[in-house]
C-alpha cells in the first residue's frame, strides 16, 4: 500500500511539474515564421529590386494581421528589428521603413535596426 501511495504521489507531482512547464501561448509571435514571411523580400531590402514583390506583399500582410494585440505587435516588432540587425550592412534601412506602405498596410509594425518595440 506505501507503494501506491508513493507511485501515486510522484505521478501526481509529475503532472504538477508538466503543466508548469511554460509553452508558448495560442497567438504567440514565432520569430521563424516571421522570417519565412519576410525571405521574399530581400531582394527589395538590399537594393536588387527596385519595388517589393507580389509575394513579399503577401508575407508582409500575413505578418501585420497576425498581430493582434500590443504584445503581439511588439513582438513582430522584436522579431523584425532582430532581422534588420542580422542583415547587416546588406539592408537598406529606407527601404525597411517604406516596406509596409509599399505593400499597401495603413499601420505597419516598425521593421528597422534601430526601433524602440516596448512603444
Amino acid at each position: 500500500m506505501e507503494v501506491t501511495k508513493r507511485a501515486v504521489t510522484w505521478v501526481l507531482i509529475l503532472l504538477v511539474a508538466m503543466a508548469c512547464v511554460v509553452v508558448e501561448p495560442a497567438g504567440a509571435v514565432d520569430c521563424y515564421m516571421v522570417s519565412i514571411g519576410m525571405n521574399p523580400c530581400r531582394e527589395y531590402l538590399t537594393g536588387q529590386a527596385a519595388e517589393p514583390s507580389r509575394l513579399c506583399c503577401h508575407g508582409v500582410r500575413l505578418i501585420h494581421q497576425e498581430a493582434h494585440s500590443t504584445w503581439m505587435r511588439q513582438d513582430t516588432c522584436e522579431c523584425l528589428r532582430q532581422i534588420a540587425t542580422s542583415h547587416g550592412h546588406y539592408l537598406r534601412e529606407e527601404a525597411a521603413q517604406a516596406l509596409a506602405g509599399r505593400c499597401g498596410v495603413q499601420y505597419g509594425i516598425p521593421f528597422s535596426r534601430d526601433v524602440d518595440c516596448s512603444r
